[in-house]
């Protein structure tokens, strides 16, 4: 008896492993929340006198650095 086992294909594999445990509809939502927080944190911001200069992108970038430190355990000071 024979046993052949096809390699994957590394374009398929490589952002596979990241999207894998969620399906498309959570991370729609997910991509979504963070639009709709960037443009809360905007506005917000722009009511502040500290917080003038902050744009669009610079929020949608903080609110992405807040997703991507989920589940940290080291804070910074």
């Amino acid at each position: 008896n024979n046993v052949f086992i096809r390699l994957p294909r590394n374009s398929d594999m490589a952002w596979n492993r990241y999207v894998a445990p969620f399906n498309y509809g959570l991370w729609l939502a997910v991509a979504i929340a963070a639009c709709n927080l960037s443009v809360c944190l905007a506005l917000t911001a722009c009511g502040h006198e500290r917080n003038q200069g902050l744009t669009l992108p610079a929020a949608f970038f903080y609110i992405q650095a807040c997703f991507c430190q989920q589940g940290q355990t080291h804070r910074s000071r």
